[in-house]
């Protein structure tokens, strides 16, 4: 249920439109979130499961004697990649372009 000036609106119906101002920002009663594992991290920017793992093998391996890594630095990796899908549609615009 969502709840905004004093109105409830369903989650399977209509919502107010969006807008700039603060004061009428709805409130969620209910909801659940969850954080994105690496795994699906590294998929939404275009890595393979595959890779995933070699890379996990391999932080393990060279800086963890073997023991599991933490998911930090998984995550880290992934957000500091490039989005390949992203970059080879600017290329193709550019190729345009130029």
């Amino acid at each position: 249920m969502l709840q905004m000036n004093r109105r409830v609106f369903s989650e399977l119906g209509a919502s107010p439109t969006l807008v700039t101002g603060s004061d009428s920002i709805p409130k969620i009663i209910q909801y659940k979130v969850r954080k994105l594992t690496p795994l699906e991290c590294w998929r939404l920017v275009g890595f393979s499961s595959e890779d995933y793992w070699l890379v996990r093998k391999a932080l393990e391996e060279q800086f963890y004697n073997g023991k599991d890594c933490t998911d930090t630095q998984i995550y880290k990796m992934a957000g500091n990649s490039i989005v390949i899908h992203v970059a080879e549609s600017i290329i193709e615009s550019l190729k345009g372009i130029l």
